[in-house]
């Protein structure tokens, strides 16, 4: 986890993921994927959480088409 809060850090200071890559001796791959969670995890504790909206009573007509 504190590796992916060092790479969110020198990413967000301009650092392209492939020199963290290289840095870290790690793939550009898993780079990319501790940036992404830290994205998710960030913007997670950023927004309050959302309530759900009651949903409206279901209503059924008793009118029929007539054609």
């Amino acid at each position: 986890m504190r590796q992916r809060e060092v790479l969110a850090d020198l990413h967000r200071d301009s650092g392209k993921a492939e020199d963290l890559a290289a840095m870290f001796e790690l793939s550009v791959k898993r780079v990319r994927g501790h940036l992404q969670l830290t994205r998710r995890a960030s913007s997670a504790t950023d927004s309050p959480p959302v309530a759900a909206s009651p949903k409206p009573p279901a209503t059924t007509s008793n009118h029929t088409a007539t054609a």
